[in-house]
Formats: structure tokens, C-alpha cells, sequence
């Protein structure tokens, strides 16, 4: 199978595939939480005249096409008003997982912003749905933390400054100062299930070191697979999450 390739479609090139653009939204969004039980994503019920007005209101499209010009993959980008460029509906079709695609359309649109001169690249990234770190891996960082209007989701907006180094590796939340209040949870997995080990105003890292080396022996081995944070916890946060 070769390579999709990766570009942006031109104003007209997109209006003419607005609906093949919606088709891949709605069936890469469909069944795409890795939890049961969160709101449909809005992009499992996109339209095709959604995607117009977007396009009618200077939304540009990335695409990662098979040799057949059928996209497998895509993104939009928007200029806010700041100068800076909000990339959103990033999409892949589950036949094309695994592959890279969504880091190589990211990649592509970070080297168009640094030749065009953006400031930054910017996006909101929905904890629940674990995109935060993904984001992460591709360079972007948490800059704000909130609650989504609409639904009982919390969102974290990262940004990234094109053409700078990042650290791939990077936790979403390591460049944050840790509150006093800030209860952290490393999770650590291992033969005997999954432990969890609480600190308080300490850093990520840190969380994931303790749950490293905090695990009791009976425990066994076990690796570190997660961080969760609660933000401002009250006091007794401790006792509420044992």
C-alpha cells in the first residue's frame, strides 16, 4: 500500500469535496472514544453544509489522499483573530490507523505556518477522549484548562509555536507549575492490576515517578501508563478518591 500523500486543497478543491470531507468526519469520529458511556462527538454527525460554511468563512483544508484521490485523512484550519491558526476536525479513517497520518497533516501545516510567518498553531483537545497527550507528541502545549459548554466534558487548549524543538516524551501538563491544591494521580500497571499513588502539588513527572517506585513489593513489576490531575482538590481530596 503506498504512501497517501499529503496537501492542501485549494479553495475549489475543497468546496467540490465538502461532502466527501464530511463522510470522513462522521466515520472517523463514530465509535471513536476509547471509553463507553461519553457524548457522540460532534464530528460523528457532520455535514456537508457544515463544511461549506466553514469553507465560506476561510477554513482551509489538509488532506492525506490514496493514489485514487480518495482522502484517508484530513484537517481544518482556521486564523483567529490574533494572527495565529486553530487546526481542528482532525480525521482519520480507522482503515488508515496506525500509519501517521494525523502527525505527517500536522507537520504539514506547521511547516505551511512557518513559511507564511503564524505565530502559533492552536487547538482544543478533549481530556476524556485522552487527546491531550497525543497532541502533546507532536510538540503542542497546555496552555488552559476548562469546562465545555454544551456537554460534561473538559477540554484543555494547547498551542505550539511553529518551528521550535519539543520534547516528544513530554507529559501534556509538565511546563504547568503544580498548585499546592493540585491533587495528582500516577497510575501504574502491573500483574496484579492497577494501582493508583496520590500526591499533592507536585509535578507529573513526579506523580509518575512515585507510582514508579512507591508501588509496594507485593505489587511486582509494573510500568507507569498515566497521570490524571485534580485541580484546586479540596482538602479532603485524599480521602475522596481512596
Amino acid at each position: 500500500m503506498s504512501e497517501p500523500r499529503i496537501r492542501r486543497l485549494s479553495p475549489a478543491e475543497a468546496a467540490s469535496r465538502a461532502g466527501r470531507i464530511a463522510e470522513l468526519t462522521r466515520l472517523a469520529y463514530t465509535g471513536s472514544d476509547p471509553l463507553p458511556g461519553l457524548p457522540v462527538p460532534d464530528g460523528a454527525r457532520e455535514s456537508e453544509d457544515a463544511v461549506r460554511r466553514q469553507l465560506a468563512r476561510g477554513t482551509r483544508i489538509w488532506v492525506a489522499e490514496t493514489t485514487g484521490g480518495r482522502p484517508a485523512a484530513a484537517l481544518r484550519v482556521s486564523a483567529d483573530g490574533a494572527g495565529g491558526w486553530e487546526v481542528h476536525r482532525v480525521c482519520v479513517d480507522p482503515g488508515h490507523h496506525g500509519r501517521g497520518l494525523a502527525r505527517r497533516l500536522v507537520e504539514a501545516v506547521e511547516a505551511a505556518a512557518l513559511a507564511e510567518g503564524v505565530p502559533r498553531l492552536w487547538l482544543n483537545a478533549v481530556v476524556e477522549r485522552c487527546l491531550p497527550g497525543v497532541y502533546t507528541r507532536m510538540g503542542f502545549r497546555a496552555v488552559r484548562h476548562w469546562s465545555a459548554d454544551d456537554k460534561p466534558l473538559s477540554e484543555t487548549t494547547l498551542e505550539r509555536v511553529p518551528g521550535t524543538p519539543y520534547d516528544p516524551s513530554a507529559l501534556p501538563l509538565a511546563d504547568r507549575a503544580p498548585a499546592p491544591s493540585d491533587l495528582l494521580v500516577g497510575w501504574l500497571a502491573g500483574p496484579a492490576g492497577v494501582l493508583a499513588v496520590l500526591g499533592t502539588g507536585i509535578r507529573p513527572e513526579e506523580a509518575l515517578h512515585r507510582a514508579r517506585h512507591g508501588a509496594p513489593a507485593s505489587f511486582g513489576p509494573g510500568v507507569a501508563v498515566g497521570v490524571d490531575l485534580w485541580q484546586d482538590a479540596p482538602a479532603d481530596g485524599h480521602r475522596l478518591l481512596a
